[in-house]
């Protein structure tokens, strides 16, 4: 819960998230197809 409002994901961009998408060493999210289908 924290992870999504503290990194200002959006609704769809939470939905799509993957275990492989949360990079815990370098403390990043990579969000796919984010909004105006771009990655983040």
């Amino acid at each position: 819960m924290y992870l999504v409002y503290s990194s200002g994901l959006r609704v769809g961009e939470v939905v799509r998230l993957k275990v492989s998408d949360l990079d815990e060493d370098r403390m990043l999210v990579h969000v796919v197809q984010g909004r105006g289908s771009k990655d983040r």
